[in-house]
């Protein structure tokens, strides 16, 4: 998915997160751009940092506690 995103447009936001924090939730209506600046992150910082994406209403998660997706990851 990553790879097909286009990071033509970076959103404002992008300078505000504090991106050292060990965990950042980004909340907001639906269609608001949260996954795309998610991706723009992504792609920007590949290959200097590992990064857990993750959306909550993945079909995983509906059997899997999000605690345990994170110690898999981890």
């Amino acid at each position: 998915m990553l790879s097909q995103t286009s990071t033509d447009i970076v959103r404002e936001l992008i300078d505000n997160i504090h991106w050292d924090n060990r965990l950042i939730a980004i909340i907001g209506s639906r269609g608001v751009g949260k996954t795309s600046l998610c991706y723009n992150i992504l792609s920007y910082n590949a290959g200097s940092r590992v990064a857990l994406y993750c959306s909550l209403n993945s079909i995983y998660l509906s059997s899997n506690s999000l605690l345990e997706l994170i110690e898999k990851f981890y």
